[in-house]
């Protein structure tokens, strides 16, 4: 029952006040696929059916409030490397350990 549950959060481009928190969350607790969410000043927290709205729908639906989607995170060059690093090494070597510290 729960697999076709799916959690989105979109963050907010302006900061919120109370009377719009008030009428976002009156036209949220009006539709009946969202099943659960939480408003705050920065974002919104949606937990929505996805056999009545596919994602598209819901950031359609929130992104007229002044909402978009929470970019994912994307690391950097740096990090980049040192996980390309890490990748190579455990092709190369698997799971044993090195000669040196047997």
């Amino acid at each position: 029952m729960e697999d076709y549950i799916h959690t989105i959060y979109l963050k907010s481009t302006v900061l919120l006040k109370e009377d719009e928190i008030e009428r976002i969350s009156v036209l949220l607790e009006a539709d009946s696929g969202i099943e659960n969410f939480r408003i705050s000043t920065d974002g919104v927290y949606l937990e929505y059916n996805t056999y009545l709205y596919s994602q598209n729908q819901i950031e359609e639906l929130i992104s007229g409030l002044g909402f978009n989607k929470k970019k994912k995170w994307k690391p950097g060059f740096v990090r980049r490397q040192i996980m390309n690093l890490a990748e190579s090494n455990k092709k190369t070597y698997g799971n044993r350990r090195l000669n040196c510290c047997q």
